[in-house]
This record gives structure tokens, sequence and C-alpha cells, in this order.
């Protein structure tokens, strides 16, 4: 399809901007001598992205997706009942620690839970035919949360739970994620550690977050791709690869997608090999 033809959808909600992290300074506990200041991931950050993206006059071109709320069954497809149990609980009362580096405040819950569903919602709009692909500018994000915990500011995996959404409300058979961020996709990898149709891409600054490999569940194991990113590398060379490399796998569909078999990694040499 023309790019210029496809059909983008968007989803966004001000509810995003009340998920509360309080205050921060970085990996150390704030107070004396050590000021508190904004929270790295704070409203400001998803808010001015939205702004331009208005004022630029791109959201004129953009198919506005209304989120939902995720349902319980959805987000038990991934994390654990007692996960769920103490993000509700610490959102009906003051807030508190959803997981390593994951703040919640006072109605945090509904706004994962909403933020979770317009993912959901993006994934919907895709395979009902109403729009080509899309962006959702969500918060809190979702791609370091465990089954059991938040993690790295991630209450929920929203990634890994549009990922379990694909196979069960949808019936796909094989799907690939490209992580690309500082960060290791670590949450999006565990949950896909021994499924054999996920193949799982990430892209990262080595040793950034988490910080401790034990939380990564190892960084290279079957079925999961991980890519350390090189600064020297150039970035567009680097997706170019990768998104050849998807599209000769996924163009055969008998091929398993485990990394680790004889077949993908050839389909994988070919495309470093080949100018």
């Amino acid at each position: 399809m023309n790019p210029k033809t496809r059909r983008t959808g968007f989803v966004c909600h001000e509810l995003y901007m009340w998920h509360d992290t309080g205050n921060y300074a970085g990996p150390m506990p704030y107070g004396k001598p050590v000021q508190p200041d904004t929270h790295a991931e704070n409203p400001e950050t998803k808010r001015r992205f939205r702004n331009l993206v208005e004022v630029s006059g791109l959201l004129d071109s953009l198919r506005l997706l209304r989120p939902r709320m995720a349902t319980e069954g959805e987000v038990l497809r991934f994390h654990t009942p007692e996960h769920l149990a103490n993000v509700k609980a610490i959102s009906g009362d003051t807030g508190g620690d959803a997981g390593f580096f994951t703040p919640a405040g006072r109605g945090s819950y509904e706004i994962a839970m909403l933020s979770a569903g317009g993912v959901l919602a993006a994934l919907e709009g895709m395979m009902d035919g109403e729009i080509d692909n899309a962006y959702a500018l969500v918060r809190p994000p979702g791609h370091h949360a465990i089954a059991g915990e938040g993690m790295g500011f991630c209450i929920f995996g929203n990634a890994a739970l549009a990922g379990f959404h694909a196979f069960e409300h949808f019936g796909l058979s094989r799907i690939a994620y490209i992580d690309w961020d500082v960060h290791h996709g670590n949450g999006t990898q565990s949950a896909f550690y021994s499924d054999p149709r996920a193949l799982t891409i990430s892209v990262h600054q080595d040793n950034c977050f988490p910080p401790i490999q034990d939380m990564c569940m190892k960084l290279v194991r079957v079925r999961v791709l991980t890519t350390t990113l090189i600064f020297r590398f150039l970035l567009a060379q680097v997706w170019v690869l990768m998104r050849r490399f998807l599209i000769k796998l996924f163009s055969r569909p008998s091929m398993p997608i485990n990394p680790n078999s004889l077949s993908c990694r050839a389909v994988l040499m070919q495309v470093l090999t080949t100018p």
C-alpha cells in the first residue's frame, strides 16, 4: 500500500495525563541533601507530544480512536491476580509502589486499565480494517512490567497484552515485536519467553535498564532475539535490516520464528550478507 494512502489511527486521552508518579530524584532517594524533582515519566512529556501533533497539523490526517478500559480477564492473560490486586489496593488508597521503579498514585489502577485498553483498541481498529496502522500515546507505559509486578514506570505490560489479544481474540498464529528504545523491552520478552508463536526483537543500549541482567531473564535464549545497539551503528541501517528480515520471515507461513531454528538463522544471514 502507498504510504500516502494509509489510514493511521491515534490513541490518546487526557486521563492518561492524570496518572500521578509523584516526585523523583533519579536512582537516589530524595530528601536532604537531595532535592526532589519532577518525575522523569511525568504528564508533560506526553502532553507536549500530543499538542505538537495537533499544532503541526498532523492530527488532521489521523483517525482518532477512543480508548476503552481493558477487562481484568484481558490483563490476567499475562499478569498475576496478586499484581492486579496490589495495584488496585494502592490506587484506592494514597498510592505507592506497583513494582521496581514504578510509582502509582491514587486512581492509577483505572488509568492503567485505560492505558492497556487504548493499546488493545488500536489493535482492534487494525484487525477490523478501520485503520492500517496506529500510534498509541498512552501512559503509564508498558514494556518493562513482568507478570508479577510493575517495573520501570510500567504498571501493566501493554505491549504484551496486545500480543495475547492478537492470539486469543483474533486467532493470529504468529506475531513479531520490534522494541526500539534505549531500554531493554524485558517485560514483553518475558511474556513470550517460551511461546513459539512470538518473536521479540529489542534494540536498546546495553546494561541501561533494567540494570540487573537477571531481571532481563537472560538476554539471549530460545525464541527471543535481543539486539544490543552500539551507538556507532547507523540507526537507519539497523531498521532497514530488521524490516527486510521480518518481511522475508513472515512471507513464509510455514517457517518457524524461533531465532534458534536453522531456517530462521538462514534468513537472518541472508539479509545480513545481501547488499
